[in-house]
């Protein structure tokens, strides 16, 4: 089975140490599910989600870059 979604969030918090921007974040997000009489056994995810990565670049480039 496949799915697909967008996820629309608002970053109105602090999170890890980043004050709020009160900015759009959109996840876009595929699925590929494996079923097993009526279950998900399996779950392949691929999420597009830039604008996440580019807020949070300024917390997690130190903690990747070391």
């Amino acid at each position: 089975m496949l799915t697909r979604f967008r996820s629309h969030q608002k970053h109105t918090q602090e999170y890890f140490g980043l004050a709020a921007t009160h900015r759009e974040i959109i996840f876009d997000e595929v699925h590929i599910l494996k079923l097993e009489d009526g279950w998900i056994v399996e779950n392949i995810g691929s999420a597009t989600n830039l604008e996440f990565e580019m807020l949070m670049a300024p917390v997690l480039s130190p903690l990747i870059l070391k």
